[in-house]
């Protein structure tokens, strides 16, 4: 059986809108064959369209001609039930493909989802490595003369202790390390503070340059 075959089963449960479970199964035919959609989506598609089409069936309602405010009260009930924005922004698009397809089709003429504002997904902050993390990682490096393996504990320092994007930091010039005073210009990485903190490790790595190529005024580019 295809996948636009599987997923309408659920659809063809008796308590559900026959016209508008048809309409449901073709459309997820259409997904699958005609935009060529996988299996996993032609399933996603199915799962959100059968939470709205069992919804309006508890409310009373006609699938086929919802108004926008009554569509209003179905995001308000996924708001309640504690399903996340991206959830509820999920099925939206869901139900307003489904009625742009019907649309086209003439199957339906009103669209209460296109007016409906796409809920804006939560931005979480990264998770913070542990200090003791960073420690073990860094660690791995301890006694090491190698160049190579000194310029790599060295980038790593560098954007653990200035937080510096992987960009800023390769392309950060090798004179504007201040070894010295354990520095490095910021206003390479981000533009407005005179310097941040630089690591043993980064200091190091930067003599060991100096040793073998000589000091310079200006160097190139940390090379990765």
């Amino acid at each position: 059986m295809s996948a636009s075959g599987q997923a309408g089963e659920r659809f063809g449960a008796d308590h559900l809108d026959q016209r508008a479970a048809a309409c449901a199964r073709d459309f997820l035919r259409y997904l699958e064959l005609q935009r060529g959609c996988s299996a996993h989506t032609v399933r996603a598609y199915a799962a959100d369209l059968y939470s709205y089409l069992d919804w309006a069936a508890r409310s009373g309602l006609d699938p086929l001609a919802v108004t926008h405010r009554s569509f209003r009260r179905y995001l308000a009930e996924l708001d309640q039930a504690g399903y996340t924005r991206r959830t509820g922004g999920r099925r939206l698009s869901a139900v307003r493909s489904f009625y742009k397809h019907l649309n086209a089709e003439g199957a339906c003429q009103v669209n209460p989802a296109a007016a409906a504002a796409t809920p804006k997904a939560g931005r979480s902050l990264p998770r913070r490595t542990a200090a003791s993390d960073v420690e073990r990682l860094l660690g791995q490096f301890d006694g090491l003369d190698d160049p190579v393996e000194l310029r790599d504990a060295a980038f790593l320092e560098l954007l653990y202790a200035c937080g510096a994007r992987i960009s800023e930091a390769a392309g950060t010039a090798v004179a504007a390390l201040y070894v010295d005073v354990g520095k490095v210009s910021e206003r390479v990485l981000h533009g407005w503070s005179p310097s941040v903190g630089l690591g043993q490790q980064a200091r190091r790595a930067r003599r060991l340059r100096q040793i073998q190529k000589g000091p310079r005024e200006r160097g190139p580019k940390i090379k990765l």
